[in-house]
Order: C-alpha cells, then structure tokens, then sequence
C-alpha cells in the first residue's frame, strides 16, 4: 500500500502503542466482567478514557501532518496522560482484590486470584502502551511524510539517484554532486572559476 511508504518510525511506535492499549483495554474489560467479578460494571472511567486515548492515537499519524507539531504534541501528551490515568483507575479498582489475595491469604476463592492477575496483566499492557507514547515523543521524523513537501530539487536528485541504483550504476557521492553540479559540469564553481581565470 503507498499509505506504508509514508510511515516513519514515529508512526509505527504509535500505532504499536495503539493496539497494545486495545489488548489493554480488551483485558481490563474481560477481568472486570467475568469470573469472580461477573455481574459487576466496568468503570466508566476506563472505558471513557481508554478509548479517547485510543482515537487518538488511531487517528494521528494520519491528521498531524494537517494540524501541525504543536497540536500533534499536545495530543500525544493527552494520550500519554489518559492511559496513565486508566492504569490509575484500573489499580485502584483491584486493591481490594490484592488486599484479599496478598495480605488476607486464608479463604479467598480462586477465581479472586485469578481475576487480580488477569487485571496486573492488563496493567502491564496499559504501562507498555504509555511508554510507546513517550518513546514516540522523542523521534524527530514527522508521524506521516508529506511528499509534497518535497523541493523540486530534492526530487530531481532523488529520481536520479533511484534511476542510477536501478542501473546498477554506482551511487555519486555529495561531493561528487557539490563540485561537478550533478549532471550540469558547468553548474560547478570550480568549472566557473576555472573558465574565469582562463
């Protein structure tokens, strides 16, 4: 797809960080649902949030090019600040199963155990999607290439340097390019300054 040539590494680590807060939020909703907690509601918090965050991260490398960095900066920060506020939320809804299963271990039933690992799994997938969104934040690459901002003379020396690899013709060197003027020899300012003192 050419949508894939346009991805840099930014793109890919938000993206990654973006399903590995689905999987998150899969798995937060699974253990606050079924098992010991059956029949009890998931908090509306984790639900609002996550999925915000979720959008967001979705949907940004293919606006950031059109809103701008500082925008697009803004939004990883309230993504980043979103899922560390549902990892908050999430903990703090399974204190009390850790309070029964680590520091009251008589009587507790089995699916309670089960349901507190289930969630520390969950957890642990919302930490990872955080620190994707704050590793994210430090690439310089743009979320999505813009293509069209390419000058014509970036162009210009990019298709020739394809059409010279495609050949099989070894690849110029910048010098190279710099002191002979690419293929225009008398571009050149040692050419001019040598057809000058002649």
């Amino acid at each position: 797809m050419a949508i894939l040539k346009k991805f840099t590494k930014s793109t890919y680590v938000v993206l990654g960080s973006a399903v590995v807060l689905l999987i998150a939020f899969i798995i937060a909703v699974v253990s606050g649902t079924t098992g010991y907690m059956a029949g009890k509601a998931v908090n509306g918090l984790i639900v609002a949030f996550s999925l915000i965050a979720l959008i967001i991260l979705a949907a940004l490398p293919f606006v950031s090019s059109k809103i701008g960095k500082i925008p697009t900066d803004i939004l990883l920060v309230a993504a980043g600040a979103l899922i560390a506020a549902t990892t908050c939320v999430l903990i703090w809804d399974r204190v009390s199963l850790a309070a029964d299963v680590w520091f009251i271990p008589v009587n507790y039933p089995e699916a309670e155990e089960a349901a507190l690992n289930v969630s520390i799994v969950g957890a642990v997938f919302y930490l990872i999607s955080f620190v994707g969104v704050c590793v994210s934040s430090f690439f310089d690459d743009p979320l999505l290439k813009d293509e069209a901002k390419e000058t014509p003379e970036e162009a210009y020396v990019g298709s020739s340097l394809k059409t010279k690899r495609r050949s099989g013709t070894p690849r110029p060197s910048f010098l190279f390019l710099f002191f002979n003027g690419g293929s225009n020899r008398r571009s050149s300012p040692i050419f001019r300054g040598n057809a000058s003192l002649a």
